[in-house]
């Protein structure tokens, strides 16, 4: 099962307007022709999500105005 961050690190820290890479810490033994994506409609208004379609890893860049400690959650 993919996954990113653990229960021990809970939520990744990102600065406004700053891109900030999460890799991808689940299985990294997955079937051939794997690819993953975040559907468009699940990333937050004005923020940036792209994902390395072979290994899951995220890039998540947040609106340069946004507030301190907002928490999103990203699927």
């Amino acid at each position: 099962t993919p996954g990113y961050g653990s229960k021990d690190n809970g939520s990744t820290p990102v600065k406004p307007g700053t891109s900030t890479h999460i890799p991808q810490i689940g299985d990294k033994e997955l079937p051939p022709g794997t690819e993953f994506e975040v559907p468009s409609d699940k990333v937050p208004t004005d923020w940036t999500v792209t994902v390395d379609p072979k290994t899951g890893d995220l890039t998540v860049i947040p609106p340069k105005d946004v507030k301190p400690g907002t928490m999103v959650d990203i699927p």
